[in-house]
This record gives structure tokens, sequence and C-alpha cells, in this order.
């Protein structure tokens, strides 16, 4: 592929935001926004430490967003972003100590 990053295809992130969890369209499109940028912020790391290794990463939204009238949208935004950098970086810290991919959970 033109313009690709080396490694690029070593790691692999797909969302996935229900509508139980972001009745909107434009919650949910943000979400997913949101997820896309951690993970390319992320996946330098993460594909020095896969060491060849092919990846997928699935972030996905567990729970209903709160209502983005009440939070605001800027801290809402804000929590889904550290929430995401904290999953990426916990898998990266298992990767670096040699555990396997496969099936790992993150955090419940």
């Amino acid at each position: 592929m033109a313009g690709a990053r080396p490694g690029a295809r070593d790691i692999r992130f797909g969302f996935t935001v229900g509508r139980r969890q972001a009745r909107r369209a434009v919650l949910r499109v943000m979400v997913k926004r949101v997820l896309r940028e951690s993970a390319r912020n992320g996946a330098a790391s993460l594909c020095q430490l896969a060491r060849g290794c092919r990846i997928d990463v699935v972030l996905r939204l567990r729970s209903p967003l709160p209502d983005p009238s009440k939070m605001g949208l800027p801290r809402l935004k804000r929590s889904l972003r550290q929430e995401a950098d904290s999953l990426l970086e916990q898998l990266g810290r298992h990767l670096a100590a040699g555990g396997t991919t496969a099936r790992w959970g993150g955090l419940r």
C-alpha cells in the first residue's frame, strides 16, 4: 500500500458501539471517532511490542453513555479518551510481559 506506515499491518483495530449504549447516531459516531484517535496514537508502541505478530484489537462500548446534556460533551469525550488510552496501555504492558494476545479481556 502506498504511504502505509511500516508495521501498520501488524495491528488492526475495530470499534463497535451499539444502539443500546448510545441511542443517537451522532453520539455513536463521536465515540468511534474518539476511540479511533486513541488507537491511532497507541498503534506505534503496540506494533513494536507485537514483535511481528498480528494483533486484532476490538474496542467496544459496554455501558450506556451518560446524557451529554448533563455531563457535557467535552467532559464525555475526555472520559472516553482516558478509558481507551488506559485499555491500550494495559494491553501494551501485557504484551511487554510476554503475554499472549489470545482472548485477552482487559477491564470488566
